[in-house]
């Protein structure tokens, strides 16, 4: 299921390469061609998406991706329209089918930029576990994060 819904994102960014103006701004995107661009996704994550459907019905989801198309009436820089499409996303339920920067270096960003496989939320200054990404189930969801690397949350987390 990652592999097939993580195609669609390649498919999606293709459609939203930065355009770049002479004067190295980021140009903006006619909103014709942002509502064709957002065509091609729906037919991408209806032909190709394991399951768009688990959460959400296909009717309410066309619905969803009409109601984003009709409410693109200016241009919009790729960033501006990745954001619009943040809920049509959320609505899917897949944490696998997300958005990706173009312009960011993945490898770099895997090897430089320490991460840990875990889904916290803070509740009253506390950090709390909702769920190890890994898998693992070595962490039980609900236990409060006092520390990291040997740091007080505190001092981690502002």
């Amino acid at each position: 299921m990652k592999q097939v819904s993580r195609l669609l994102v390649p498919i999606l960014l293709c459609l939203m390469v930065p355009v770049r103006a002479q004067d190295g701004e980021r140009a903006l995107i006619y909103p014709e061609h942002l509502r064709e661009d957002l065509e091609v996704f729906r037919q991408a994550l209806h032909a190709a998406h394991p399951d768009p459907y688990r959460y959400v019905t296909r009717a309410a989801l066309d619905r969803t991706i009409d109601s984003l198309s009709r409410s693109i009436t200016v241009p919009l820089a790729h960033e501006r329209f990745a954001a619009a499409i943040q809920p049509l996303l959320h609505r899917l339920g897949d944490p696998n089918t997300v958005l990706e920067d173009p312009g960011v270096d993945r490898d770099w960003y895997r090897q430089q930029v320490l991460l840990l496989p875990l889904e916290v939320r803070v509740c009253e200054e506390v950090l709390v576990l909702e769920d190890e990404l890994k898998g693992f189930g070595s962490i039980p969801p609900g236990n409060s994060i006092l520390a990291i690397d040997g740091l007080p949350v505190g001092e981690v987390h502002d």
